[in-house]
């Protein structure tokens, strides 16, 4: 009996024994996670912890105007949505729901992700997933907003160029900046997904037309529904540019050489401005907002009348008659002849052993 005893004696002191080492170990392991949360590395898990509660949101500048010499618009803003991803709260069992949503292919948006996942950089960054967004997509984003707290909706300033694309080789148009942008000097300051002028004057003045974004820090819940505003900086948007053309004279330019391939230039002799300057055939501008297509673009770059080629600044063309006034003003000044003289067109010349024709078979006589 005094054995059975002793034996239930040493058992139940040896389960106790176990039982007093694992809440010795349980509770050492609960004092290193609580040293850790609040001496080591207090910090990072503050910033983890507000980012749960608060989120900074972009406040997106628009761009600068571009005037005609009398201040009319010619190229505007109209507003937009775009969605962003917040990298570190990215989830890889979204993605049906995203793409079916976003109207986004599956296997593209798959592929999108993962380079955003496995990209070296800061974990806690924003990224444009699709821009202008439809009605529908808008309503998407806002009835799933506590399933896909990684995506957060923006108002974003979207170019807006004239539809039947006026002046167009002169205004240029924007797009995304391009990764070898990034690495180029002019563009040091700017992010990737940043839109950036990409030729005429949308280029040449792109940094007086960029604006500075703002900020805004808002307070969500644990479901990521926005409870109120925290902090507000406003953008501050791009200047305008007023160009030296006008408007009516350049509607005429265009209208003149509409169906027509070439260049056209109107200047005000008395100061060299550029009134009006078309190159036909045109293209539309509003293509290359939020980047184009791979279709449209080759449709454009493989169009054998280049519609992107400026005629009046970038081909080199044979003058012809806007060069005779120069020729006549530079004998008249040189006092070579006067302004009674005149010359006889008898249907052609010849130049150095070559007989060059009027486009008049008869010629025009005296002139």
């Amino acid at each position: 009996m005094s054995g059975y005893s002793e034996e239930r004696r040493y058992t139940r002191d040896v389960e106790t024994a176990v039982f007093q080492y694992v809440a010795a170990f349980l509770f050492l392991w609960l004092l290193t996670g609580f040293w850790q949360l609040q001496v080591k590395e207090p910090e990072i898990y503050e910033e983890r912890a507000a980012r749960n509660r608060v989120r900074a949101l972009p406040v997106l500048a628009p761009r600068g105007k571009l005037l005609d010499r009398d201040g009319r618009v010619l190229v505007d803003n109209w507003p937009a949505f775009k969605v962003m991803l917040s990298r570190d709260e990215l989830n890889m069992d979204s993605l049906p729901l995203i793409a079916e949503g976003l109207n986004i292919p599956y296997e593209r948006l798959r592929e999108r992700l993962e380079e955003i996942r496995d990209e070296v950089g800061p974990e806690y960054r924003q990224i444009i997933l699709k821009e202008s967004l439809t009605p529908t997509e808008v309503a998407f984003l806002d009835a799933h907003r506590a399933e896909l707290p990684e995506l957060e909706l923006l108002r974003s300033p979207r170019r807006l160029y004239p539809r039947d694309g006026r002046a167009a080789h002169v205004t240029g148009y924007v797009g995304q900046i391009s990764e070898s942008e990034l690495e180029e000097d002019e563009f040091a300051l700017y992010e990737s997904g940043a839109e950036i002028g990409k030729a005429g004057i949308e280029r040449e003045y792109n940094d007086a037309l960029t604006g500075t974004d703002g900020s805004k820090l808002v307070l969500v819940d644990s479901r990521s529904r926005r409870v109120r505003d925290l902090d507000l900086v406003e953008a501050k948007p791009g200047r305008s540019v007023r160009l030296t053309l006008d408007l009516d004279v350049q509607s005429v330019a265009e209208l003149a050489m509409d169906g027509r391939r070439g260049g056209l230039v109107a200047l005000d002799p008395r100061s060299g401005e550029v009134l009006a300057m078309v190159s036909t055939p045109r293209f539309d501008p509003n293509r290359f907002v939020g980047g184009i297509s791979a279709g449209d673009w080759t449709a454009l770059t493989e169009d054998p009348d280049y519609p992107l080629l400026n005629r009046s600044i970038q081909a080199q063309r044979a003058p012809g008659s806007i060069f005779k006034p120069i020729v006549a003003w530079a004998a008249l000044d040189s006092g070579v002849v006067d302004r009674s003289f005149k010359v006889h067109c008898g249907g052609g010349a010849s130049f150095f052993g070559r007989f060059f024709r009027c486009h008049r078979a008869g010629g025009h006589g005296w002139v």
